[in-house]
């Protein structure tokens, strides 16, 4: 790890922002010199050219509206802001002209070696001579950039000439020098030269400083990194950068709360799975409160079948209708019997997650019609006046046995808590996504505070009625179970005249 952490710090940000600062001095000079060496002299000597054209269009302006002509008859410039304009282009920018006639006498100046360049414009008009290098030629001028020692042995430096004629009666010479140019570059490289290592050291020295002032926030954090990975939620970012980094900082506080946070909801869960465990075991207990029941429920029939059967056997019914009574009864417990077996069972395989729900999507309103069909004869024995109010189609999604088994604990309840009116009735609605099913029994409401606990496993309202009937007090919480596996609502209503059981499905 220690290898590791020192191969890092070679590349450390402060590393490389030095070595980016002292990159970027070396681009720099090298780019200046560069530019200083080649680009400049060039751009120097355009833009001196550009001022030479710009002087030799004033003079051929002067030139045709007769200025120049008037000056060599009379001897007097009296167009005062042509004077002007010649005399600021002359000074600003460093040129010299002659114009000559045809007696190579002066006719308009602006030189402080008026003899030099007259001779120079002889020199052209009679010998071509350029004494340099030609780098513009047209019909009207020629621009020359002389040698820097011209022929006759004067030395007098590196200029830019312009010569040509004006009319037929008129020549003019334009000269500017342009060796001072190359004599501040090369001073300016040695300058730049010279100072360059100074300059480097004082980069590598900001650098340094500011590398080592951006990497200390981040150092810090790094180190809360290392304490957070610990779960020490404690550590907090101190730093007061309002840049980036401060950013980063603040998230690293909020993101210990976070984690500090989901850490604490951990650890609930850990203490909700505890009591999950704990539940389970008292889900176990109750289980065998489960099974003591159900012994319970069965003991009172097998004692019945015992009995009857022994009186039977003893010849207690002497009368063949007396041995098929006891027959009748021995056959409706044993019924009974299979009944409460079956219930059981189904329950504790939805208690317990063995029964599967098989979804599909079905028209509620065909199950309720077929089911009540099915049980024609018991609402007959019943009196039952039943009514369903329901749609032609209401398709829901839900396992339809299972389904079937809610509608038939809520039928078969209603029937055996009839008053006298026998009215029940079953009402489908539909609300956005949701089938609403209730059944209605007219008789006695459930005592309000007997209302939670009737979905109890073999509570029963009402015990020896219970029994008159043959319930044995688990058909509602095979509802519950049901429903609770579907993870839809259930419940009762109590009204003045009656009772209404109701659940709801997804239609989706």
């Amino acid at each position: 790890m220690q290898d590791k952490a020192e191969r890092g710090m070679k590349y450390s940000i402060k590393t490389q922002m030095v070595a980016a600062a002292v990159a970027a001095v070396a681009v720099f000079f090298a780019a200046f010199f560069l530019a200083n060496n080649f680009l400049l002299p060039r751009f120097y000597q355009k833009h001196k050219m550009n001022d030479m054209i710009d002087l030799y269009q004033e003079l051929s302006a002067l030139m045709k509206n007769g200025t120049i002509t008037e000056i060599e008859k009379e001897g007097i410039f009296k167009d005062e802001s042509a004077h002007t304009v010649l005399r600021e282009m002359t000074e600003k920018q460093n040129l010299d002209f002659v114009v000559i006639n045809t007696d190579n006498q002066p006719v308009i100046y602006a030189s402080r070696e008026n003899d030099r360049i007259q001779d120079e414009l002889l020199s052209f008009l009679f010998q071509r001579d350029t004494g340099g290098v030609i780098i513009a030629d047209t019909d009207d001028y020629e621009i020359v950039k002389s040698d820097p020692a011209e022929k006759g042995g004067r030395g007098q430096g590196q200029h830019l000439k312009m010569w040509g004629d004006l009319s037929d009666d008129y020549s003019f010479i334009i000269s500017t020098p342009v060796e001072s140019l190359e004599a501040a570059a090369s001073l300016t490289n040695r300058f730049m030269l010279e100072t360059g290592l100074i300059v480097l050291v004082l980069a590598v020295l900001i650098a340094w400083f500011a590398a080592n002032r951006l990497s200390r926030p981040i150092r810090q954090l790094a180190e809360l990194s290392t304490r957070m990975s610990d779960l020490d939620f404690d550590a907090r970012y101190t730093g007061t950068e309002v840049n980036e980094i401060g950013i980063l900082g603040q998230s690293f506080n909020q993101m210990s709360d976070e984690l500090e946070k989901k850490v604490s909801e951990l650890k609930n869960a850990n203490y909700s799975m505890q009591k999950d465990l704990d539940r389970r075991s008292r889900q176990e207990a109750m289980h065998k409160e489960f099974i003591g029941n159900i012994a319970h429920e069965l003991k009172t029939p097998i004692a019945v079948i015992s009995g009857y059967a022994e009186g039977l056997k003893e010849g207690v019914a002497c009368d063949e209708q007396s041995r098929s009574d006891y027959c009748d009864v021995i056959i409706d417990e044993t019924r009974r019997m299979d009944q409460i077996i079956h219930n059981m069972m189904l329950l504790d395989q939805l208690e317990y997650g063995a029964e599967r729900n098989d979804f599909e999507r079905f028209n509620l309103t065909d199950v309720i019609r077929g089911l009540l069909q099915s049980m024609e004869i018991l609402i007959q024995q019943k009196e039952a006046n039943i009514t369903v109010l329901a749609p032609d189609e209401v398709y829901v999604w839900a396992d339809e046995y299972m389904t079937e088994q809610v509608l038939s604990n809520y039928i078969t309840n209603a029937l055996n808590h009839l008053d006298d009116n026998h009215r029940i009735e079953i009402k489908v609605t539909t609300e956005g996504d949701k089938a609403h099913i209730s059944v209605f029994n007219s008789g006695e409401p459930i005592p309000e505070d007997q209302v939670e606990r009737i979905w109890d496993k073999f509570y029963k309202v009402d015990k020896a009625r219970t029994r008159e009937y043959g319930g044995h007090g688990i058909g509602l919480s095979i509802v519950k179970a049901i429903m609770e596996s579907f993870k839809q609502d259930y419940g009762v209503r109590n009204y003045e005249n009656g009772v209404e059981f109701w659940f709801e499905l997804s239609m989706r």
